[in-house]
């Protein structure tokens, strides 16, 4: 059931609304505020929402006339006062009562950083191949906060500087990430002193354009990905660098399809890793493609992250358009 409350507060119940609401969407953006099943909670006091009005002695909803039209505004004033306090206190306890295990996929990516930072490394990981960049940051953030000598979190922020097949990063994104990534010297394997290396290939000053430092970058994830055959975050990333340096006058789709070959029997053995399913469906958001990537575009969890989730539901929708054209 899907419930909508519109409901009138004094300015103060709403602005500490407001606020509380804005701290649970930080604390659990995988409530999905409660997915396709749940409650959008309106709270308003302000005049320019359109759909409250307050005439003549009685409140009107043009959305919804009919039985409120009845109701003589003392009384409803003093009614919604009771239920305004009700519904504050139950948005302010929402998340705790509707929280659910978050589910990012499967990620398993050992590193040399303290044990205790292992669990969030592999989060971070998996909302990196999600583009929940934000969220990224802010976990790798963390486990900084933990463990300072832990190189690969600052890998991990690099990498959520830098937008794969969204856009290009700007030169403060650039001196940014080069930043954080003079940070990572203490790695101790040489898998991972292989992922530093490759991102700082992309992320080091000099007069490269962008093409070829994502040319570079993923010639040097393929290196990384034949080095560690079994390493499926090396795999998937290296198929991101693929359609990441596809050139803008390349008509070819010749990337989109070595990622493609390279993603699906990986998805076939781990369907329910972030990177796999998400990437296939990058891969083939193309009319001659579209076809073959249909079995990614199914939903393999139900509560991805909400930014994640409506973006990758976009591309499955497309993905779907586009194979019956």
């Amino acid at each position: 059931m899907c419930v909508a409350f519109s409901v009138i507060l004094p300015p103060e119940s709403a602005s500490s609304a407001r606020k509380r609401a804005a701290g649970s969407r930080g604390r659990n953006d995988c409530v999905c505020m409660l997915a396709n099943s749940a409650s959008s909670i309106i709270l308003a006091r302000d005049p320019e929402l359109p759909h409250h009005a307050i005439q003549g002695g009685a409140w009107r909803s043009r959305a919804n006339p009919g039985w409120m039209d009845l109701v003589p505004f003392p009384l409803y004033s003093v009614t919604m006062r009771f239920w305004s306090t009700l519904l504050v206190t139950f948005a302010s306890v929402l998340p705790g009562v509707a929280q659910t295990p978050e589910r990012l996929g499967t990620v398993s990516f050992p590193v040399s950083c303290v044990a205790s930072q292992q669990v969030a490394i592999n989060r971070g990981i998996a909302l990196v191949h999600d583009f929940w960049y934000e969220e990224s940051q802010r976990q790798f953030e963390e486990i900084l906060k933990a463990d300072p000598a832990c190189a690969i979190a600052h890998w991990g922020m690099a990498m959520s500087f830098y937008h794969q097949i969204w856009n290009h990063p700007s030169e403060a994104v650039m001196t940014q990430g080069w930043s954080e990534l003079q940070k990572a010297t203490d790695a101790k394997t040489e898998r991972e002193k292989e992922y530093i290396s490759a991102l700082m290939i992309f992320y080091k000053p000099g007069p490269l354009k962008y093409q070829q430092r994502v040319d570079l970058y993923s010639a040097a994830m393929r290196a990384l990905y034949e080095h560690y055959p079994h390493d499926i975050d090396a795999a998937a990333f290296y198929a991101l660098s693929l359609l990441a340096d596809v050139a803008p006058d390349d008509t070819s789709f010749n990337k989109e399809h070595k990622a493609l070959v390279l993603l699906t029997p990986l998805f076939g053995k781990y369907p329910d890793h972030p990177g796999l399913a998400h990437y296939i469906i990058h891969a083939c958001d193309n009319q001659s493609m579209a076809q073959q990537g249909l079995h990614a575009a199914e939903p393999t969890w139900s509560c991805a992250p909400r930014s994640a989730a409506n973006s990758t539901s976009r591309q499955a929708n497309n993905l779907r358009s586009a194979s019956v054209r």
